[in-house]
């Protein structure tokens, strides 16, 4: 009777990486909250009772201050609304980047609901 081989021992997987932390999503919360802060309804807006979201992209570079690039992504068609949305983004100021965030211009996506 022929024994059957030993059992072959494999070695554990290696750990998860650490996570690494950016700062960055800490950051486009607080610019999200940054943008929400800067949404001023029109009269028009309120007379029409319109209301909707409307998804806006931008650049900031890390010294932060004004968003660049400033666009419309998603979100309603409605023209006052997109207008509205991209105005509390171009009057929004932001502050610098941290120091765990990249030396570099980021871009960010921002849900903005009107209403």
């Amino acid at each position: 009777m022929k024994t059957p081989p030993p059992p072959i021992k494999t070695p554990p997987p290696p750990p998860p990486p650490t996570p690494v932390y950016s700062g960055v999503g800490a950051y486009g919360a607080g610019a999200r909250s940054q943008v929400r802060n800067n949404v001023h309804i029109s009269a028009i807006i309120k007379r029409l009772g319109l209301h909707g979201t409307v998804i806006v992209s931008f650049k900031l570079g890390p010294a932060g201050g004004k968003a660049t690039d400033v666009h419309v992504v998603g979100g309603s068609h409605n023209p006052l609304l997109r207008k509205a949305a991209l105005a509390a983004v171009s009057d929004s100021t932001f502050p610098a980047f941290t120091s765990h965030m990249p030396p570099h211009t980021l871009s960010f996506t921002v849900p903005i609901d009107i209403s």
